[in-house]
């Protein structure tokens, strides 16, 4: 498993952090910690897997993963190529 950096992390809690106060600031009655917990959760749920299929469309487009038969994919050569690919990108 890749290491996350230090960078990385501070972003993803600056993410989480702002799903917070999204919820709290929508809630005018208040809220329980497992509401927030919960919205928070398939906040996270549904941008990963927005995200995951963004990178393997990519890496099918220039040829680093093939789709296959009932939503299948399969690398062509290791994650780290398709990295390296997302970090000139990004």
């Amino acid at each position: 498993m890749a290491r996350i950096k230090r960078e990385d992390a501070m972003r993803f809690k600056k993410y989480v952090w702002a799903l917070f106060e999204e919820v709290v600031r929508t809630q005018r009655k208040g809220i329980t910690s497992g509401e927030i917990s919960s919205y928070i959760q398939s906040r996270l749920k549904v941008d990963v897997r927005n995200r995951v299929n963004a990178i393997l469309a990519l890496g099918a487009e220039v040829g680093l993963v093939n789709m296959k038969q009932e939503g299948r994919f399969l690398m062509k050569r290791g994650v780290s190529e398709l990295d390296k690919l997302l970090d000139t990108i990004a």
